[in-house]
């Protein structure tokens, strides 16, 4: 019997390694899918944030645009209002000289 048992260890001795290998698997599995899910979610939040500059650009050219558009109008209606007090005559001469 103790023959036996003596004979028995590397057998039980090698299962136990596969349980243990087994048990290890299976805690590494949720691990690595939880890795993968961050690395997943940190893609998501780097093309997130490269769209946003995206628009961002596009933006600021409006904002610029739209002050560039308000002094021009604001220079055009000082225009009109000097040329107000010309005659019709004058105030035509004064347009087609500014063109």
């Amino acid at each position: 019997m103790v023959g036996d048992a003596f004979y028995d260890i590397p057998m039980y001795r090698a299962q136990l390694h596969v349980d243990v290998m087994e048990r290890s698997a299976d805690l590494q599995n949720p691990e690595r899918r939880l890795r993968q899910k961050e690395e997943s979610l940190d893609q998501m939040l780097d093309a997130f944030q490269r769209t946003e500059d995206d628009l961002r650009r596009p933006l600021a050219y409006i904002a610029a645009t739209l002050d560039e558009v308000y002094l021009i109008k604001t220079s055009q209606l000082e225009t009109l209002d000097k040329l107000s007090g010309l005659t019709q005559d004058d105030a035509k001469n004064h347009l087609l000289k500014n063109l």
